[in-house]
């Protein structure tokens, strides 16, 4: 299994971990660079994970899971992340991220392909397959932004 997905989320909720135990804004704003860049490796990963999860026929349908779960994380991930914050507070807001970032981290280490599987399998896996998982992953990437 490509590690860089593992590496990529563990770091993205370790940093948001760190951001909501931040004592300073200016811890706060060095977390929060480190998700972001967490947020880009996991991205580039996930979508060369779709692309080799599946048979060569269906990558565009992968890859766009992965970037329709992008922009879906973008576009509800940032009102209910402030909603979150307004309503919890920031900090249990981004600790919440956190849990959830570390279940998605081990779920894709449970779920995900291993090197050597066959496209064809994982192609027939795609509604309810890493696909999926990493797209449930993405959602939550996006919130809360409190």
């Amino acid at each position: 299994m490509p590690r860089g997905r593992l590496v990529a989320l563990g770091v993205f909720a370790a940093a948001n971990a760190a951001t909501a135990a931040a004592p300073s804004l200016a811890a706060v704003l060095g977390a929060r660079i480190a998700a972001g860049a967490c947020g880009g490796a996991f991205m580039a990963a996930a979508a060369a994970t779709a692309a080799g999860s599946v048979a060569p026929g269906r990558r565009g349908r992968g890859l766009a899971v992965i970037v329709g779960g992008s922009s879906a994380a973008t576009a509800f991930g940032v009102p209910l992340g402030a909603f979150a914050g307004a309503a919890i507070g920031w900090r249990p807001a981004f600790f919440g991220l956190t849990a959830a970032a570390a279940l998605a981290t081990a779920a894709t280490a449970t779920l995900s392909p291993h090197e050597g599987s066959r496209p064809e399998l994982a192609a027939a896996a795609i509604p309810r397959g890493p696909v999926l998982l990493t797209l449930a992953t993405t959602l939550t990437s996006g919130c809360p932004n409190g």
